[in-house]
């Protein structure tokens, strides 16, 4: 299922692992996923790992993480027992789904931050004018963490509104 050189496909396979890159994805997951998005046909990690110029087993991890957000797909090709992937195309799914991911996690991780800084706080005695302005900071920091914290609860009705105009 060799494609031959294409130095547009090339490009964009560069661009978007450097896209990749820059928000603190792996580049090799951003240059696999691009290849898979400009292929016709269904790729297996011999095929992907030669292309971007990977170990197989950089690419069998990143593909795995690109399975576990949805951006790629495990396919079935007939006469063959390797495993091939082909590209989800729909690339706002897929944002959506990191940022819910990613957003959840950290927001997750932050609110314990926060209870345990609001613990710290009360627990504060020698300076009560202190403790007042942590506490009142810590109040508003705890409204943007709620209010964050719904988006996210909301984001796929959010999205569902959104979709319909892109």
């Amino acid at each position: 299922m060799a494609e031959d050189y294409d130095p547009i496909r090339e490009r964009f396979i560069h661009e978007v692992g450097e896209f990749a890159g820059g928000l603190g994805l792996s580049r090799s997951a951003g240059q696999l996923y691009a290849l898979l998005y400009m292929s016709r046909e269904p790729k297996c990690l011999d095929e992907m790992a030669d292309s971007c110029e990977v170990s197989k087993a950089t690419a069998s991890v990143n593909v795995r993480e690109l399975e576990r957000w949805g951006a790629v797909r495990r396919v079935w090709v007939r006469g063959d027992r390797k495993d091939y992937y082909e590209a989800n195309r729909n690339v706002a799914d897929i944002a959506v789904s990191r940022v819910k991911d990613g957003l959840g996690r950290r927001l997750e991780t932050f609110g314990a931050a926060l209870d345990e800084a609001e613990r710290d706080v009360e627990q504060m005695s020698d300076n009560p004018g202190g403790r007042d302005f942590y506490q009142q900071r810590l109040k508003e920091i705890r409204r943007h963490h709620s209010s964050l914290d719904r988006l996210l609860r909301n984001i796929d009705k959010v999205y569902g509104v959104v979709k319909r105009f892109l």
